[in-house]
């Protein structure tokens, strides 16, 4: 029988992907296109989290990755409904420092996730810390398109238009490679089937 913590893997990758679809897919003015991509990434992680129960999940039981994964699926909805209605937020959220301290706090638990799936026995040696490298290129490319915007200006053409395409490659990008991988994980693990006795 296919093992459960397999199926969740194999679905939590499927939900990555499907929310870089959905950012691509989906057009940028229509309203809660982004709040879908999110609740996908969030649907991925908690499987990734709790599928086959904490103790055999993806960070090999270490209750700091489930945390992360939970906190962050919290914050990347909470951010998009906010941004979806902007009155919940009232007249604060709107201010830029909180849009950078958001950014810092999926920062720190993006990396916490994922350092926690490097630490763990769950993922091949080669593979363990790709995850790492992939959310540290994705927040990279965040960090050069605040800067960009800054720098450039907000504008349609130019340099501003260059840093935008980048960093939403880039974004893209990493949920399809990790989410590539946890399918290929999930694969993997699954039980050859037994010949049957002569």
């Amino acid at each position: 029988m296919t093992d459960v913590r397999s199926r969740a893997w194999l679905w939590g990758g499927i939900a990555l992907i499907a929310s870089a679809i959905v950012q691509f897919a989906l057009p940028s003015t229509l309203r809660g296109s982004s709040l879908i991509g999110a609740l996908l990434i969030a649907a991925g992680l908690m499987l990734f989290a709790f599928g086959g129960g904490v103790r055999r999940n993806i960070f090999g039981g270490h209750v700091l990755g489930a945390v992360g994964a939970v906190l962050l699926a919290v914050l990347l909805i909470t951010t998009n409904i906010v941004n979806l209605f902007p009155d919940f937020g009232g007249p604060a959220w709107n201010q830029e420092w909180v849009g950078s301290v958001v950014g810092f706090a999926r920062l720190a638990l993006s990396i916490i996730v994922v350092v926690q799936v490097g630490r763990s026995s769950e993922l091949s040696s080669p593979w363990r810390w790709a995850p790492v490298w992939a959310v540290l290129a994705q927040e990279f490319s965040w960090v050069i398109f605040q800067v960009g915007l800054i720098n450039a200006g907000n504008t349609a053409n130019g340099p501003g238009l260059w840093v935008t395409s980048f960093s939403a490659v880039v974004a893209a990008s990493v949920p399809i490679f990790i989410g590539v991988l946890a399918i290929v994980t999930s694969v993997a693990r699954q039980p050859t089937a037994q010949p049957a006795p002569a």
